[in-house]
C-alpha cells in the first residue's frame, strides 16, 4: 500500500501510536492532521489518566495487512507492524534515506518496560527485525535516540526481565531489575 501525503504532511502534529498497553490510537492535541494505526487494535481505555483528554479516533491511514509508504517530499517513510511485542499494535517507522528506525514501544532508554500487553516470547524476534533495517540511528518509544547498541541494550533488559520473573515473585522480580537498572526510570512497572 502506498500513500502520497502531499497536503498532510508528517510533522509532529501527525500522531502514530500502537494500541495495545497504552490502550490509545489518537490523535494527541487539536492539530493532528493524520493518525495512522492498524485498526483490528483499535482499544481506548479511558482510565489512563496521562490520556484522559485524548479524542480517540479511527485511523485515517490504515496498514492492517500491509507497509504504508509515506512519501514525504524528500524521502519515504516505511510505517509496518514487526509483530506483536510490547503490544499487539506495535508499529515501526523506517526512513531509510535518513537511516532512522523509530521503533515505538519495542525499545525504551533508561526505562523500565511494562509488560502487560506484551507477547513477550516475540520481543527478541521484534528487535531483530529492528536490527535488520541496519538503521544507524534507532529512536525508542520513551528515552533518547541511539544507535544499534539501544537494540542491544533492550535486548539485555529483556533477558533480565524474564530471569527475575523466572525465579523470583514478582515484588522480587521488581527488587531485582530496579537494582540491576538502577536510575531507569517508571520503576512501577519493573517485573511486570
Amino acid at each position: 500500500m502506498s500513500a502520497r501525503l502531499s497536503e498532510t504532511r508528517l510533522r509532529e502534529n501527525v500522531s502514530v501510536w500502537t494500541l495495545g498497553g497504552d490502550r490509545i490510537e489518537s490523535s494527541y492535541g487539536a492539530n493532528c492532521t493524520a493518525v495512522i494505526g492498524r485498526e483490528a487494535v483499535l482499544l481506548v481505555d479511558p482510565l489512563i489518566a496521562p490520556f484522559s483528554d485524548a479524542r480517540p479516533c479511527r485511523p485515517s491511514l490504515d496498514f492492517e495487512n500491509d507497509v504504508l509508504t509515506l512519501d514525504l517530499g524528500d524521502c519515504e517513510a516505511r510505517v509496518f507492524h514487526p509483530g506483536p511485542g510490547h503490544t499487539a499494535g506495535d508499529a515501526v517507522v523506517h526512513l531509510e534515506e535518513e537511516s532512522v528506525t523509530v521503533c515505538g514501544d519495542l525499545v525504551s532508554a533508561g526505562y523500565h518496560v511494562n509488560y502487560e500487553d506484551a507477547a513477550v516470547e516475540n520481543l527478541e524476534t521484534g528487535l531483530e527485525r529492528l536490527r535488520a533495517l541496519g538503521a544507524r540511528s534507532y529512536v525508542p518509544g520513551h528515552g533518547a535516540a541511539a544507535g544499534p547498541e539501544l537494540l542491544d541494550a533492550q535486548l539485555r533488559y529483556h533477558r533480565a526481565s524474564a530471569e527475575a520473573r523466572r525465579v523470583s515473585d514478582r515484588g522480587q522480580a521488581h527488587e531485582r531489575l530496579v537494582s540491576q537498572f538502577p536510575g531507569y526510570l517508571l520503576e512501577e512497572v519493573a517485573g511486570s
